[in-house]
């Protein structure tokens, strides 16, 4: 589930069924049934414009009106098993939705599903996020060298800009690198969690740094990673649990902590 970019509903997925509540007072306001495949998991959302919002999972998508309830498209690939992405996103700029494919890149057009372009990658994929001006970054492990890239991508043709690379005694476990991106609206930043910690990529400038120094919490990723949320909250906030037994919140415009509030004896998300 993720708040709707002004905070004013919250979106859920329900066994294939979408449902709209109001975040402030847990109401819920609207249900629309079969909305995507019924085993989707992992959702992702993405607020087009004149309450149309388009619902993306590793199956395929939809469009769907939020106030009339019509399903305005609905496509789901032939072979789920075969063809199931591992990573995905939305890229606004034309429309396409950008996959990851047992470790080739996919763009798709978003009206007919179809393959508009697919590039093999020379490395180990892990993960993904669109950004700015038609682009995307990749995080990827690097075999031969013994490193961890990162590549700034032109989409839809995957064209590499920039690589950057993280030398692999910055990064204790492959599987946590790069799965969680998160891309920092009006910004050149992008957000990614390494192991249990997270860092910060300019990708004009091509720097990382880690950030926060370990001075929050000491997480494990089972419990942290898996709740980070795709897109910030609307005060440019991002909250989560940590094992502490509290609720923290970080500005990510100044990477302060923000305030902390005392959960229950167990966490459950």
């Amino acid at each position: 589930a993720v708040f709707s970019k002004d905070g004013s509903v919250l979106y859920a997925m329900d066994y294939g069924s979408l449902v709209i509540y109001n975040p402030t007072t847990g109401e819920k306001l609207k249900t629309i049934s079969s909305l995507v495949n019924n085993t989707a998991e992992k959702c992702q959302f993405y607020e087009l414009g004149n309450n149309r919002l388009l619902v993306l999972y590793y199956a395929g998508w939809s469009i769907v009106n939020t106030t009339s309830g019509n399903i305005e498209l609905k496509k789901v690939f032939k072979d789920v098993y075969s063809e199931k992405l591992s990573v995905y996103d939305y890229n606004p700029a034309d429309n396409t939705v950008v996959g990851l494919r047992e470790g080739e890149y996919f763009v798709f057009d978003v009206q007919t599903a179809n393959t508009i372009k697919s590039k093999k990658s020379p490395y180990y994929p892990l993960g993904f996020c669109v950004i700015g001006n038609s682009q995307m970054v990749a995080f990827s492990s690097d075999y031969k060298t013994k490193t961890y890239k990162m590549e700034v991508m032109q989409l839809p043709t995957f064209n590499v800009l920039n690589t950057i690379s993280q030398p692999e005694g910055e990064v204790s476990q492959l599987i946590y690198y790069g799965t969680r991106p998160i891309a920092i609206s009006g910004s050149s930043k992008v957000i990614y969690n390494n192991n249990n910690q997270l860092f910060s990529l300019n990708t004009a400038s091509g720097i990382y740094e880690e950030m926060f120094l370990n001075s929050i919490a000491d997480f494990k990723p089972y419990y942290y990673y898996k709740n980070l949320s795709q897109r910030l909250s609307a005060d440019n906030s991002l909250r989560f649990s940590t094992e502490d037994n509290g609720i923290r919140q970080i500005n990510f415009e100044n990477y302060k902590p923000e305030g902390y509030v005392q959960a229950m004896k167990r966490i459950i998300l």
